[in-house]
């Protein structure tokens, strides 16, 4: 590898490196990149997984496939330094990213690589905010949170920052609607491993500008004009990112909790409860994780709700709502388009850590997710 990348992109003359190809997002995002005509190779720890979808979408098994392990630095750095010279841009589907990013956010850093992935987790988007001059040093971009984690909810901070400049205190809301409750859609396999990883930990929310822990916390949202839903404090990416797109001090997320969620999550708010969630054997949690992920079927009645409001110091308080599709098909649709954007234009002043929002704008839902839209509520 030359270790450069140009300083403005002819179109479609570079390709993306998809690793965790062969999960179930990432399965879907290879999908759409084809469909989309985003060109890529493909990378994962299984070797037959890799080529088998390889050859299903049309790539060269010996030129667009890269086999290793995350677990030995040294066959990272040498795979990525095997990668063709017009890779310029890593898309890292493999998580926990708790356990996954240090090594590939390093390998991308020593061989100049623009990062992405799909993460949603805190303490990863903070890892990526303090390598922001060692990423502009290199002259990539790190650009976590590229799916349901975190675009939505980003974009609509943003949003919500331009109608109060002044804001103070931000809520952020999500959840899926679906025609009844036994149509949503379950998590995938790469999430319940992180949503384990999570178990027994505090929820967390940002005050005066700190990460801190919070207790249990729940009030209903209105997702929609004609009804409101119960919502539960959690620990959702943007009391990360939501700081550094906005700079507002104080953050909170929420999740839809319909139903008896609401008391579980009650339940699990308990330290007592937290004590023995955290010394659940690695071997129940293993059984606990399903071997693939939701059905297709199962997103055909559903959308993404999202909602925020921003309260300033003198306690004026503005909300809006934002619909996209749901989580799994809207996490391809925004990751392909952040990967597409960023093989077509490298542009130096956005260099570093980004956010969705800071990198693309606030309107950057709208325009990756044609159903996406947001409404203002007075």
């Amino acid at each position: 590898r030359t270790g450069q990348i140009s300083s403005t992109f002819s179109v479609m003359a570079n390709r993306a490196f998809v690793y965790g190809c062969y999960g179930y997002t990432g399965v879907l995002i290879v999908r759409e990149a084809i469909e989309k005509g985003v060109p890529i190779v493909i990378g994962g720890r299984n070797r037959e997984k890799c080529e088998a979808l390889a050859k299903k979408h049309g790539l060269d098994v010996e030129k667009d496939v890269f086999v290793f392990n995350l677990d030995d630095e040294k066959a990272v750095d040498d795979a990525f330094t095997a990668l063709p010279d017009d890779v310029t841009t890593v898309m890292s589907v493999a998580g926990p990213y708790s356990e996954t990013f240090d090594i590939m956010i390093g390998a991308c850093l020593k061989s100049k690589l623009h990062y992405l992935d799909v993460t949603g987790e805190i303490e990863v988007f903070e890892k990526a905010f303090h390598l922001d001059s060692k990423a502009k040093e290199a002259g990539i971009t790190i650009l976590p949170g590229c799916g349901l984690d975190v675009v939505p909810t980003d974009c609509l901070a943003a949003h919500l920052k331009q109608r109060m400049p002044d804001a103070v205190s931000l809520e952020l809301a999500f959840g899926t609607l679906g025609a009844v409750e036994s149509d949503m859609p379950s998590a995938s396999r790469g999430t319940m491993r992180t949503m384990m990883n999570g178990l027994g930990k505090s929820t967390l929310h940002r005050k005066d500008g700190e990460i801190v822990p919070i207790s249990y916390g729940s009030r209903k949202i209105p997702f929609t004009a004609e009804k409101s839903t119960p919502s539960t404090l959690i620990p959702w990416g943007d009391v990360s990112t939501a700081y550094h797109s906005t700079g507002i001090p104080n953050i909170k997320c929420y999740m839809m909790t319909p139903g008896s969620l609401d008391r579980t999550m009650w339940w699990a708010s308990f330290s007592f409860v937290r004590w023995i969630l955290r010394s659940l054997p690695q071997s129940w949690k293993e059984k606990a994780i399903p071997e693939w992920g939701p059905t297709e079927e199962s997103f055909k009645n559903c959308k993404g709700v999202f909602w925020g409001e921003v309260t300033n110091s003198n306690g004026d308080k503005l909300s809006s709502r934002c619909s996209s599709l749901p989580s799994y098909p809207l996490t391809a649709v925004t990751a392909v388009e952040m990967m597409k954007r960023l093989l077509l234009e490298n542009d130096p002043e956005k260099h570093g850590f980004q956010t969705p929002s800071t990198m693309f704008g606030a309107n950057f839902i709208c325009e990756a997710d044609a159903t996406a839209k947001f409404e203002d509520i007075e």
